[in-house]
């Protein structure tokens, strides 16, 4: 049997209405002071570094292609400054 593929799109601009249970947990989060989060499994940052490189973060896959594909956006970006 063959799987359908789901697509969704999201317009920044124009955003769905939030329910109202999210919009309760929001105003819960909201209220919620700063000491009371757990930001122990997060990653200190380094304030010197303003990027991180794909191997830092244990990226394996084909470099190669990752630079191809950097190198079409840099392209396409020359070209629409045209």
């Amino acid at each position: 049997m063959k799987k359908k593929m789901i697509t969704y799109e999201f317009d920044p601009a124009n955003p769905p209405a939030l329910t109202p249970m999210q919009k309760a947990e929001l105003k819960k989060l909201a209220a919620m002071p700063d000491s009371s989060i757990d930001f122990s499994d997060i990653p200190q940052i380094d304030e010197n570094k303003r990027f991180m490189r794909l191997s830092d973060i244990g990226f394996t896959e084909d470099m190669a292609l990752a630079q191809q594909v950097m190198q079409k956006r840099k392209d396409l970006l020359r070209h629409l400054a045209k």
